[in-house]
C-alpha cells in the first residue's frame, strides 16, 4: 500500500491495473483489454475481477504456463481490496464468459517454501512464530505445529469449489531456472531464520528428504485428526 499511495499521485492513464507477478488478467472471449474497457460504461470508476487459484502439485514446475494444462483449477471469492463475492463461488459459470485473474499461487512447493523465506514474515503478529516453525520444519521433524501458515493457505484455496474451464495461451519458451531458486533459497534462509543448531548447508537436503509436500499436503484434512506420524515415516 506505501507503494501504491507513493505513485497513484504520478498517473496520467485512465485505467490502472493492479497486480501480482504471480497474476495475470485472462480476458477470455472478451477479444482486448480496450474491448473490454469499452464495454463498462463511464460511470464505473472499479472493475474488480476474481482469482482463479492454480497450483502446482509437483516439487519444482519449469514453466509457469504449463501449470495451466496439469493444474486443477479453483474458484475465489476474493478479489483486490480485500473485497469478497460470494457470486464466484457459487456461479461457476462466471467463469465461462467473464475475465478474471490467472493467479499462480504456486510453481511447486520448492516455490513456496522460497517465498516464506523471501517475505521475511511481514505481518508482525505472527513475524516471530513464523520463523520459528521454518526453523523446525526445515531442521526437525514436520507437525501441525511447525507448518507455516502459506501451506495451510494452500489447503484452505483448495477446499474451495473446483472451475472447468478452457484457457487458451500461447506458446512461450521462458522456464524457470531450478539453479537460480536454490540460490535464492540458500541466500534468503541465512537472512530470515536463525538456524541455532543446525548446518545451513543442509536445509534444502532436509527439506526435500523429510517434507514431501507434493504428496503429504494432499493428503491433509481440516476437518479430522491427522496421523502425522504415519505421514512423515
Amino acid at each position: 500500500m506505501a507503494a501504491y499511495t507513493e505513485f497513484f499521485p504520478l498517473i496520467e492513464e485512465e485505467w490502472v491495473l493492479i497486480i501480482d507477478l504471480d497474476e495475470f488478467l485472462y480476458l477470455n472471449s472478451t477479444g482486448n483489454i480496450k474491448t473490454l474497457l469499452s464495454s463498462i460504461g463511464d460511470c464505473v470508476g472499479q472493475v474488480q475481477f476474481p482469482w482463479l487459484n492454480l497450483f502446482s502439485n509437483k516439487y519444482h514446475e519449469d514453466s509457469t504456463f504449463g501449470i495451466v494444462s496439469q493444474s486443477r483449477k479453483y474458484a475465489s471469492n476474493h478479489v483486490k481490496a480485500n473485497h469478497y463475492h460470494d457470486r464466484f463461488v457459487l456461479d461457476l459459470s462466471y467463469y465461462q464468459q467473464h475475465a478474471f485473474i490467472l493467479h499462480f499461487f504456486s510453481r511447486g512447493h520448492f516455490d513456496i517454501l522460497n517465498r516464506i523465506t523471501g517475505h521475511k514474515f511481514f505481518n508482525g503478529n505472527c513475524g516471530d512464530p513464523e520463523k520459528v516453525r521454518l526453523r523446525q520444519l526445515l531442521t526437525g521433524r514436520p507437525s501441525w505445529r511447525n507448518l507455516p501458515n502459506r501451506y495451510f493457505l494452500m489447503k484452505v484455496l483448495q477446499e474451495l469449489p473446483q472451475v472447468e474451464v478452457e484457457i487458451n495461451l500461447p506458446e512461450l519458451g521462458a522456464t524457470t531456472d531450478a539453479d537460480m531458486l536454490h540460490d535464492i533459497f540458500r541466500k534468503t534462509v541465512r537472512t530470515t531464520v536463525d538456524f541455532v543448531g543446525g548446518d545451513r548447508s543442509d536445509m534444502q537436503r532436509e527439506f526435500e528428504n523429510q517434507f514431501l509436500l507434493d504428496h503429504k499436503l494432499a493428503s491433509f484434512n481440516l476437518d479430522g485428526k491427522v496421523d502425522l506420524e504415519g505421514f512423515f515415516e
